[in-house]
C-alpha cells in the first residue's frame, strides 16, 4: 500500500528560480580554473623562474631584530632577491646553516654557500661572488671610531673571512 501511495504522488520539480543556468555554471567553472592556474603559478614561481645564485640572499631574523628589515631592503634595492625568514628563535636555522659561534649576529644569512654575519653590503657580496675566497663565511668587524666623530662617520665597514671552526682571517 505504501508503494502505491508513493507512485501516485507527483515528482517534485526543482524550483527554476533557485537553479543556476548551465551557462553561468560554465563561467564560474572557467573563472575557478583560471584562478587555480594563477595561484599555482604564483606559488611555484621560484621553481619555474629561479633567481640566479649570484642574486639570491637568504636571511633569518627574529621580530626583535630592528636592523634586519633595513638591510634586507638595501639588498633588494641593489637588485638582490632576498628570501627572509622571520622566526621566533634562530637556533634551528643557525644549526641548519652551520653558523659558527664566532658569528653571533642577530640575523645570520647565506649567499653562494657562504654564511654572512653583519650588514654585508651589496658591493661586498659582489666582491664575494667575483673572488670566491676559500672560506666558510664573511663576518663584519667593528672599526674603531675616529676621536670626536660618530662610529660610522669616517669608517668603512671591514670584513673578515671565517672558517667552519670560527677562525677568522683578514680579507684584504
Amino acid at each position: 500500500m505504501k508503494a502505491e501511495r508513493h507512485r501516485r504522488q507527483p515528482a517534485r520539480k526543482a524550483d527554476p528560480s533557485s537553479a543556476l543556468p548551465v551557462r553561468q555554471l560554465r563561467w564560474i567553472g572557467a573563472a575557478a580554473l583560471a584562478f587555480a592556474v594563477l595561484a599555482g603559478t604564483i606559488l611555484s614561481w621560484e621553481q619555474w623562474f629561479p633567481s640566479p645564485p649570484e642574486k639570491l640572499v637568504e636571511v633569518a631574523w627574529t621580530h626583535e631584530c630592528r636592523c634586519a628589515p633595513g638591510w634586507i631592503q638595501e639588498l633588494r634595492r641593489a637588485g638582490f632577491t632576498v628570501r627572509d625568514f622571520e622566526m621566533e628563535n634562530l637556533r634551528a636555522m643557525r644549526r641548519q646553516w652551520q653558523v659558527p659561534d664566532a658569528a653571533p649576529g642577530c640575523h645570520p644569512a647565506r649567499y653562494l654557500g657562504y654564511v654572512l654575519d653583519g650588514h654585508v653590503p651589496a658591493a661586498t657580496l659582489q666582491r664575494l661572488a667575483r673572488e670566491h675566497p676559500p672560506a666558510f663565511g664573511v663576518v663584519q668587524i667593528e672599526t674603531p671610531a675616529v676621536a670626536g666623530s660618530t662610529p660610522a662617520a669616517n669608517t668603512e665597514p671591514r670584513f673578515e673571512l671565517i672558517d667552519r671552526d670560527g677562525t677568522r682571517h683578514p680579507w684584504t
